[in-house]
C-alpha cells in the first residue's frame, strides 16, 4: 500500500526538540494498553496483562505480558516502561514534564511489574500513562539523546518496522512475520498489508496530479476545490478511481473563533453573538467552499452528545440548581446558528443606492 505525504523529513525520532520526524516514526512502539476506536476512553492490553489500581488512583501496577519482545527479540521488561518515563520526563519536551508533575515515580517493581505512584490522586493522568506511552527500548536509546534527531532507523515493537527509505523521500514500513502479538484480541482483523510505503511531495498539486496518474493508493481529501473541480480524468473515465463521498458517523471537534471574554469588548454575549451573525457562513459556504461544508453548532459536533432539541426532563435535573446562571432561552429556543441567503449584501447594511432589503443583523 503506498500513501503520499506533504513536505519531507530529517530523522526517525518522533519525539526530537527539533528536527522533521518521518511519517509513522511513533507507530513502531507498542504500549502498555492500545485504545479502542469505536468506545470512547478505553483501552485494552497490549504489552500490559493486566493492571491494578487504589480506589483513590493514587497507584497502579501493570503485570506485563511475557511474550512481549522488541524487534530484536529481547524481552520487554519493566525496567524499559522505567527507563522510558525517566527519558521522556528528563529529554521529552517541557510538555511531557509539565503533564506529568504529579506523578511521583514510575518504577520496576520486579521481573514481570512496574509501579505508578502520584504525588497526588489523579485518574486521568495516571491511566494516560499506560494508554498512551510508547515503551522504548533501553538497550537500544540509553546511550542517545532522546531530545535530538535520529538519523537511523530506532528499534521498535510493533506489528511494522522501518526497512527501507530515502531520506526526505520516501520511507516503507514492513510487517514483522513473527510480529509477539499478531494474535492478541486487540490485534485481530488489523495490519493486513506487508508495506506501507509513504512517498513525500513538495507541492500539494503536483501530488494530487500523481494520485489520479496512479502514483499511490489512498488519498483523503481536505480541500473543497479539489474535490469539486479536481478528480477527473482518465482513469476516472476507465473506472480505474472510482469518486465516492461515503457518510461518516466520527465525532467531530469545535471548530470556530473563540473569543477572550475577559477582554471587555467580548465580555458581553450579545457582541458576540453580533459577531456570530456578521459571519455569513452561507455564502462563504457557496462561492468559496463549494458547498461542501455543515456549519458548526455544537462542541460535540456528529455525537449523541449535539444538543439537537430542548432539554429533556433528566437535562432539567441538571440545569434547575443553576437556572439563575443560566440564558432564559436555553429552556425555550433550540440552538440554530444564524442563516442568510447566500447573497453577497445579505448581512451588509442596505441604503437607497443598494437595492436591497435591509436585514437586521444584530443590536
Amino acid at each position: 500500500m503506498t500513501f503520499a505525504q506533504l513536505g519531507t523529513y530529517d530523522n526517525f525520532n518522533r519525539y526530537a526538540s527539533r528536527g522533521k520526524p518521518a511519517i509513522g516514526s511513533g507507530a513502531i512502539y507498542d504500549a502498555l494498553m492500545t485504545a479502542s476506536t469505536d468506545e470512547v476512553d478505553t483501552s485494552y492490553p497490549l504489552i500490559a496483562k493486566k493492571i491494578r489500581y487504589a480506589s483513590d488512583y493514587s497507584w497502579m501496577e501493570v503485570d506485563l505480558n511475557s511474550d512481549a519482545v522488541f524487534h530484536d527479540g529481547v524481552k520487554i521488561k519493566p525496567s524499559d516502561v522505567e527507563f522510558t518515563f525517566q527519558k521522556f520526563m528528563t529529554e521529552g519536551v517541557p510538555q511531557f514534564r509539565a503533564y506529568y508533575k504529579e506523578v511521583k515515580s514510575v518504577k520496576a517493581v520486579d521481573d514481570d511489574t512496574v509501579r505508578i505512584d502520584m504525588e497526588s490522586p489523579n485518574r486521568e493522568k495516571m491511566f494516560s500513562i499506560v494508554q498512551g506511552l510508547p515503551v522504548l527500548p533501553a538497550h537500544f536509546w540509553k546511550d542517545k539523546d532522546f531530545s535530538e534527531p535520529l538519523d537511523i532507523p530506532p528499534l521498535g515493537s510493533s506489528a511494522y518496522k522501518i526497512t527501507d527509505y530515502k531520506l526526505g523521500q520516501s520511507i516503507t514500513y514492513s510487517r514483522v512475520e513473527d510480529y509477539w502479538a499478531k494474535d492478541l484480541p486487540v490485534n485481530v482483523g488489523r495490519h493486513n498489508f506487508d508495506k506501507e510505503i509513504y512517498d513525500y511531495y513538495r507541492d500539494e498539486t503536483v501530488m494530487l496530479e500523481a494520485f489520479k496518474a496512479g502514483e499511490y493508493d489512498f488519498r483523503q481529501e481536505t480541500s473543497a476545490k479539489f474535490w469539486a473541480t479536481s478528480y477527473e480524468g482518465v482513469n476516472f473515465d476507465k473506472g480505474f478511481i472510482k469518486k465516492e463521498e461515503i457518510p461518516h458517523e466520527k465525532p467531530e471537534g469545535m471548530l470556530g473563533f473563540v473569543f477572550n471574554i475577559q477582554q471587555p469588548v467580548f465580555s458581553d454575549s450579545r457582541v458576540r453573538e453580533a459577531l456570530a451573525y456578521a459571519l455569513d457562513f452561507q455564502w462563504m459556504n457557496k462561492n468559496m467552499f463549494y458547498n461542501q461544508y455543515s456549519r458548526t453548532r455544537s462542541y460535540f459536533q456528529n455525537t449523541d452528545y449535539e444538543a439537537t432539541a430542548l432539554p429533556d426532563d433528566a437535562e432539567l435535573k441538571v440545569l434547575e440548581p443553576i437556572k439563575d446562571k443560566v440564558p432564559a432561552r436555553v429552556f425555550t429556543e433550540v440552538y440554530e446558528p444564524n442563516e442568510t441567503d447566500a447573497q453577497a449584501v445579505s448581512v451588509r447594511k442596505c441604503d437607497k443606492h443598494s437595492g436591497c432589503s435591509n436585514k437586521r443583523v444584530g443590536n
